[in-house]
């Protein structure tokens, strides 16, 4: 069957962490009272809301990704906790807030253009984003 794939990334941290001389990582920020879960497969309405009471969360978003939602909870940790002891649920992480900290240097980023319009293509210009700014 596999390991998971947040498993794999678990994996990989631990293995640079046992790395001699390897720098401690900080955590990385979450966004406050928010987490994400998976339930399994075959898990339908009635029970994610049964799910959901339990861990005492609120639905704040439902994602593209195929039984997961984004919640709410006073508690997020706790609720991370209660969510990941569940059998109806594949995993429940932090919301961790991503954050890119360089424009792509390659020549594809010319043709980016919802990221930064300057018109090429004959397009509108700044019918963007404002990725750059």
């Amino acid at each position: 069957m596999g390991m998971p794939r947040h498993g794999l990334t678990l994996l990989a941290c631990a293995a640079f962490a046992a790395l001699p001389g390897a720098a401690a990582a900080a955590e990385p920020e979450a966004a406050p009272g928010e987490l994400i879960v998976r339930y399994q497969p075959g898990v339908d309405a009635g029970e994610r809301a049964e799910v959901r009471a339990e861990a005492d969360t609120t639905v704040a978003e439902t994602m593209a990704l195929p039984r997961a939602q984004v919640l709410e909870a006073d508690d997020p940790a706790a609720a991370i906790a209660e969510l990941e002891a569940d059998p109806r649920v594949d995993y429940a992480e932090p919301n961790f807030i991503v954050r890119s900290s360089a424009a792509p240097s390659d020549t594809a980023f010319g043709s980016l253009w919802a990221l930064d319009n300057l018109g090429q293509s004959g397009g509108s210009a700044d019918a963007d984003i404002d990725w750059l700014e």
